[in-house]
């Protein structure tokens, strides 16, 4: 590995595991934290959704494995944000407004699930009606292509706040989506000629390495409370990096 990547990849490594601990694949962490190393966010945003890719699909294999995935909670979220997320990534219009209202979203999420009661029931059944589900999942992709993440930090919470999955089922099903949004908005990018290769793409090992471990032991070792607390740290990560967004500091 090159030298002036050296430097990142522990971050990056504890990035893969917090993130895959509760099913997300770490880009907006990886954004937040190879800009702080000083790396031109052309190199980074493709570096991001590949490391995001290969994070999210560990945790998926590590979750369903577990037996925490329901396709009945995840297709209808995925059938909708597929083709929205391929859209959003192509479009690539300005997106410092959208940062802002996703921004104070996620803070109010993270708020909410640290105030949430710290009683939990696992084995739901309700899963959110099409009506519901099909418009949210095209919207979340959509909004999720445009600012270069997978869009688990916006369904995750959903999932576990509006009472449709428990904690773990939410972190299987955002895992997936992750895998299916960063993949659609990759091939946008790569289309649209705005996908560039760099060496921060080898910091996709020690992210990988990452998160296998945090998806094994989010899967099978964290209790609902221990989870949803470090779901509502990883929502402030996200905070933090569209907060950087919105000032382009």
């Amino acid at each position: 590995m090159p030298p002036e990547v050296y430097g990142a990849a522990p971050a990056v490594t504890l990035i893969g595991f917090l993130y895959a601990a509760v099913g997300h694949g770490g880009a907006t962490g990886y954004i937040a934290v190879l800009t702080l190393f000083g790396f031109p966010l052309i190199e980074i945003a493709p570096a991001a959704l590949l490391m995001n890719i290969a994070v999210s699909a560990v945790a998926f294999v590590r979750f369903r494995a577990a037996g925490r995935h329901r396709w009945a909670l995840s297709l209808p979220f995925l059938l909708t944000s597929i083709p929205a997320a391929f859209l959003g990534g192509y479009l690539r219009p300005e997106t410092r407004l959208l940062a802002l209202v996703s921004a104070i979203a996620l803070a109010v999420a993270a708020i909410l699930l640290i105030l949430r009661p710290n009683g939990s029931r696992s084995g739901f059944t309700l899963s959110p009606p099409l009506t519901m589900s099909l418009p949210t999942g095209g919207i979340i992709g959509y909004v999720s292509g445009m600012i270069g993440i997978g869009g688990g930090v916006f369904l995750t919470p959903l999932i576990v706040l509006a009472g449709w999955g428990a904690v773990a089922e939410a972190a299987a099903t955002s895992a997936l989506f992750i895998l299916v949004n960063s993949l659609a908005g990759t091939a946008a990018r790569l289309i649209g000629g705005t996908f560039e290769t760099s060496v921060l793409m080898l910091l996709i090992l020690p992210a990988l390495a990452g998160g296998w471990i945090g998806a094994k032991w989010g899967s099978s070792r964290l209790s609902p409370v221990a989870m949803r607390r470090l779901l509502a740290a990883v929502l402030l990560i996200a905070v933090a990096k569209l907060a950087w967004q919105v000032t382009g500091s």
